[in-house]
């Protein structure tokens, strides 16, 4: 059994997954999760836990013990740097995207919308900045092109849980990381252009966008006041507002 004492800080299927195969009472003793109270899969969490609790991984004062390592495994909380400072490089992130591209929020419907062939996991490690960290590895999957954002989501999920254990260890063994590569995008969070479809785009943003939305029960794209799923509904929901339009437009003066 390993001494080292561990903070995993997340939600989703992802986390729970690496807490059920990876964080075990009888491979880690002390363990504590940090999620959140709306969080999805927050009963399969609980379920799995040593130590579990609501409170920001930045109130030290609510710690159940001193962690020798952070892990982030999307948690939307911002770790502030005292939090950084104090663990001394053992804090580290699985972010879904090929780090510099898609940093922050949404980088799964992001790589979807802009046409991204490619996209995968990275994981890195946690400093000032967002999603800036050396990187500690990277796996890479395929952005189909019938892809949506539920089907990518669980090939990522899949990543961020295979890839684990490889992480963990190179984080363990001192690894420093290295620096990140390539031309940086970053996404505020939020949906995507607000959720709304722009008649002007091109048609295969159109398509793409109405995809990348595709991701239940969040609400999907929208245009002219209705949902749309398929490119079937957005072309109807087009000719229902260009024939509003045109009536209009006959109206007398």
């Amino acid at each position: 059994m390993e001494t080292v004492k561990v903070f995993l800080c997340g939600q989703g299927p992802a986390a729970e997954s690496i807490l059920r195969l990876h964080l075990t009472p009888a491979t880690y003793s002390h363990v504590a999760v940090f999620t959140h109270p709306d969080a999805n899969w927050t009963d399969q969490l609980r379920a799995w836990r040593i130590h579990y609790t609501f409170e920001p991984v930045n109130r030290p004062g609510s710690w159940p013990f001193e962690p020798d390592l952070i892990i982030s495994i999307y948690y939307r909380t911002i770790i502030e740097q005292p939090i950084i400072d104090r663990m001394g490089g053992r804090i580290f992130n699985a972010h879904v995207s090929l780090l510099p591209r898609h940093r922050g929020r949404s980088a799964v419907p992001w790589a979807i919308i802009e046409g991204d062939k490619q996209t995968g996991v990275t994981y890195h490690y946690i400093d000032a900045g967002i999603d800036t960290g050396p990187v500690i590895l990277q796996a890479v999957c395929q952005v189909t092109e019938t892809e949506t954002q539920t089907s990518l989501f669980k090939k990522l999920n899949g990543l961020v849980t295979a890839y684990f254990p490889a992480a963990l260890s190179l984080v363990l063994a001192g690894f420093p990381g290295v620096a990140q590569q390539g031309e940086a995008s970053y996404h505020r969070q939020g949906c995507p252009y607000a959720g709304e479809i722009d008649s002007g785009w091109p048609v295969g943003k159109i398509q793409r966008f109405i995809r990348a939305m595709h991701y239940p029960p969040l609400k999907p794209a929208r245009f002219n006041g209705q949902d749309i799923y398929t490119w079937e509904d957005y072309k109807l929901a087009l000719n229902e507002k260009h024939r509003a339009t045109q009536s209009n437009n006959r109206q007398p003066v």
